[in-house]
């Protein structure tokens, strides 16, 4: 008989023992596939079963309903594209799994989840790098609002917020950059206009640099705190005198605000952070207007309204949320116009710039009306335009400023 190699023997007894062991080993695998079933068909079926959500608390956003069924869909990819965002946003337990997944990111080291950076001191930071067409988004607002102004009879001033990006680089972790964000700048910094231009990133960074609360940590606007000293720099555009810091008794609105770089993040176990208005003699008894083709739709009690205080996007409290027409009066007093073309970033500003003027607030995202039209109908003495980076870079309504005009 030949002699076994020792190798050969130890595969045999190797062999012998997993032939043993197979029973056990099959029954553990049954078991697994089983429970993997069982989980995956009872998640499958929950979606169904359980009570459709329109929208997330914790997102701050609408959620995918199940799509319409119609051959016309299925053909174009609509009806699987939607079926996606429906499995994903109707998902059971997602309000739980959500900042699993995000703790699972941080885990892994990457520092971020959903484009939101996890800065020192909580801060959240989204990150944002423009594409070429962006940019050149950037650029054509910036002709047209250009054009507006050769054309306007009015002078026009333009205010630039920035984003959280270029104001918190303090904040960023170490291996953090914010270096493409910022290539936009030059392209805005190159310009040569003829209009009055204010980046308030310049104003801003060094403040925050400094330690002073001038971003919220969960949102994308600036606190109270920087939109007066984004006010107070706007007076020089302007040529009116801000008033000073210490005239404002600040009124903590919220202790518990969540904003929507919060909401993206997915980092559930973020404490919320404090909200405050600046308040100051007189500041309730404003005529402010909600207009709506010309005509008064809803007046409202002063410059917040509270309701949105308890619910999610309590930032909305400034002003009742994003209205395309507004008018802002002092009662009983001769003062000078200024038509506000804004976004969202002007909201808290508002409260500030109603002290030296009467307002006529513009929401091009959301006003269908002509702005040459309002012009010539309108009797009003300056035009400041305030919008935030990020809306100059992914809006186009400011190029119909000119609409009506050439």
């Amino acid at each position: 008989m030949a002699k076994q190699h020792p190798a050969d023997r130890e595969v045999d007894r190797l062999i012998e023992i997993q032939r043993e062991a197979a029973p056990a080993t099959r029954r553990r695998d049954i078991v697994l596939i089983a429970l993997c079933a069982a989980l995956i068909l009872t998640f499958a079926v929950g979606i169904y079963l359980l009570p459709q959500r329109s929208f997330s608390a914790q997102e701050n956003r609408a959620l995918q309903p199940f799509p319409k069924v119609s051959f016309a869909r299925i053909w174009d990819g609509r009806f699987m594209a939607e079926l996606k965002d429906f499995y994903t946003d109707q998902f059971p337990l997602r309000d739980i799994l959500v900042p699993v997944k995000a703790g699972a990111e941080l885990a892994l080291g990457k520092g971020e989840n959903n484009d939101v950076i996890l800065g020192r001191e909580g801060y959240l930071v989204k990150r944002i790098e423009y594409s070429e067409a962006q940019l050149d988004t950037v650029c054509t607002n910036l002709d047209a609002i250009d054009r507006f102004s050769a054309l306007s009879p009015y002078p026009v001033s333009l205010a630039i917020a920035p984003r959280a990006i270029d104001v918190l680089g303090e904040y960023l972790p170490g291996l953090a950059s914010a270096d493409r964000a910022a290539a936009v700048w030059p392209r805005i910094d190159s310009r040569s206009g003829g209009m009055q231009t204010l980046s308030l990133r310049e104003v801003l960074t060094p403040l925050a640099d400094a330690g002073e609360p001038v971003w919220y940590r969960t949102d994308h606007h600036w606190t109270t705190l920087g939109a007066y000293h984004a006010y107070a720099a706007i007076g020089g555009l302007c040529g009116y005198t801000p008033t000073p810091l210490d005239r404002f008794t600040p009124e903590t609105a919220a202790g518990d605000f969540l904003g929507t770089t919060y909401s993206a993040s997915g980092f559930g176990w973020i404490e919320g952070e404090e909200m405050q208005f600046y308040r100051y003699p007189g500041d309730e008894n404003f005529t402010v207007e909600v207009l709506l083709g010309g005509e008064v739709s809803r007046t409202l009690d002063g410059f917040y309204d509270r309701s949105y205080l308890e619910k999610k996007d309590k930032y909305a409290a400034f002003l009742s949320s994003n209205n395309g027409h507004m008018r802002i009066r002092a009662d009983g007093e001769d003062r000078p116009t200024m038509l506000l073309i804004k976004d969202s970033f002007a909201h808290a500003v508002v409260p500030f710039l109603a002290q030296h003027y009467d307002l006529e607030i513009l929401d091009l995202r959301y006003y269908r009306g002509s702005v040459a039209k309002f012009l010539a109908a309108a009797e009003i003495d300056q035009i400041l335009i305030l919008v935030g980076l990020d809306t100059l870079a992914t809006d186009a309504t400011l190029t119909g400023l000119t609409v009506g005009m050439e």
